[in-house]
């Protein structure tokens, strides 16, 4: 259960370069004393997760809840090891005991990240995230 957290440095440069380019941005903390930074993009959830020990370390996460939709849990991470595959830097994982599959752009940076990083982790995590849900294309269904 996260916890609604006082800014730290890190969190704070994030929190402001974000909030600069309109995302609106909250923070909170985790369970483990980290900084998490919540924004929407085009009215999809993503977590900026900081770690104020390494600041040029970038995680960037989307998560989404399967529910009942996916019945095949097996299916759903045989998906998830191939688009880890296919996608460079997403990985992906799925929590069957949860029901929820993650998307996860994880960095080493130089500085603190830029807009263009975020914008396009953005879209990496798009990316994985529609062709995790897409149905299988008849080439997939051959490889199950």
């Amino acid at each position: 259960m996260a916890k609604r957290a006082t800014t730290t440095p890190v969190a704070k440069r994030h929190f402001d370069l974000l909030a600069e380019e309109g995302y609106r941005p909250k923070t909170t903390r985790s369970e483990n004393s980290h900084s998490i930074v919540r924004f929407k993009s085009e009215g999809t959830v993503f977590l900026l997760f900081v770690d104020e020990d390494d600041e040029s370390f970038f995680h960037l996460a989307l998560a989404y809840e399967l529910g009942d939709g996916v019945a095949d849990m097996a299916g759903a991470v045989s998906r998830a090891n191939d688009l880890n595959a296919d996608y460079k830097a997403v990985k992906v994982t799925v929590h069957p005991a949860e029901r929820s599959v993650r998307f996860h752009v994880e960095a080493f940076l130089d500085d603190l990240a830029t807009l263009p990083v975020i914008q396009r982790s953005i879209g990496a995590l798009r990316d994985a995230a529609r062709a995790f849900f897409e149905p299988a294309r008849p080439a997939d269904r051959l490889d199950a």
